[in-house]
């Protein structure tokens, strides 16, 4: 299966060498991630299910 890495275009991912996700066929693993829009606001609130994928996105 291929591994793909998913990436939030933090500036960190690079220095720290972490990606928010990562993809094993229909598996991914989430962490360090948090539901925050292009804007710095958090997005779903109150809704885990849209939060989620904003995490996943």
């Amino acid at each position: 299966m291929t591994r793909q890495l998913i990436s939030s275009g933090s500036p960190y991912e690079s220095i720290i060498g972490f990606s928010r996700a990562v993809r094993v066929g229909e598996f991914i693993a989430v962490g360090g991630t948090a539901p925050i829009g292009p804007s710095g606001e958090t997005v779903g609130s109150g809704d885990p299910a849209a939060q989620a994928r904003r995490c996943t996105k």
